[in-house]
């Protein structure tokens, strides 16, 4: 039976990032939806990855939330049914580690409707480019979630999550998030419902933060963070961190 449901508030301890290569495309023009927002779909943290493989590398997820697939939801007073849930990864150009020096904005979370494979892009991990192309390149890119990414289901929300591995070079660029669901509205037709808000971070910021609060799981962890991270950035950034921080240490309660 579908469910009809009522925004919910959640606090999720965690810290991580997002973002995602860069593709040039020959397209000139993009449909432009009207966008639907909606507060039950949400990011709700972020998470890094310590214990990586050589293969991993720097590896960071976000975690979001919103209604079961299969569940209705009401938008500026019209019904849509979840078909499937995702994350929008934004890459901005800009390195500084101040997100008032971005070069994206927001409107740069909003996806094209048009799933890839239309447009040729095939055996790619995501389903969607953005709307909007900076310079002659997308840095905008829509995952759907898998089952594999769903790490919680509950009081019909399903909180899931994406990761990216390999993201070495994209440490200190800022990154902007959004997550998003697909669905069908009362005559079928596909919609993108998107989060209310749009997150701003960058994986040098978080792993600072993992840091220096001693949020690793363990000091193995902890340390990988001072090593792989932070004491490699250059040292005028604002989260380069020079010196380590014992582990166990850093939460100071006042």
């Amino acid at each position: 039976m579908n469910k009809k449901f009522h925004r919910v508030s959640t606090v999720l301890v965690a810290i991580a990032i997002i973002a995602g290569s860069a593709i040039g495309l020959n397209i000139n023009s993009v449909k432009a939806d009207t966008v639907l927002t909606s507060p039950l779909i949400s990011v709700v943290g972020y998470q890094i990855k310590t214990n990586v493989t050589a293969q991993e590398r720097v590896s960071f997820r976000t975690v979001c939330k919103a209604p079961d697939k299969g569940s209705v939801i009401t938008v500026d007073g019209k019904n849509y049914t979840i078909t499937d849930l995702g994350t929008i990864y934004v890459k901005d150009p800009h390195r500084s580690g101040s997100n008032s020096k971005n070069v994206l904005n927001k409107s740069y979370t909003l996806l094209d409707s048009v799933p890839c494979e239309e447009y040729g892009i095939e055996n790619q991990p995501f389903k969607y480019i953005g709307k909007s192309m900076y310079k002659g390149t997308y840095l905008t890119f829509g995952y759907v979630a898998t089952e594999i990414g769903t790490i919680e289901k509950k009081e019909g929300y399903t909180t899931y999550v994406r990761t990216l591995t390999n993201m070495d070079s994209f440490v200190m660029n800022s990154l902007l998030v959004r997550a998003f669901a697909e669905a069908v509205d009362e005559e079928g037709g596909h919609v993108i419902i998107y989060g209310e808000l749009a997150s701003q971070t960058s994986v040098a910021n978080i792993a600072n933060q993992t840091y220096k609060k001693s949020m690793a799981q363990n000091k193995e962890g902890h340390e990988y963070l001072f090593d792989s991270i932070l004491h490699i950035l250059p040292s005028n950034h604002p989260f380069y961190v020079d010196e380590p921080v014992e582990y166990g240490w850093g939460a100071v309660i006042e």
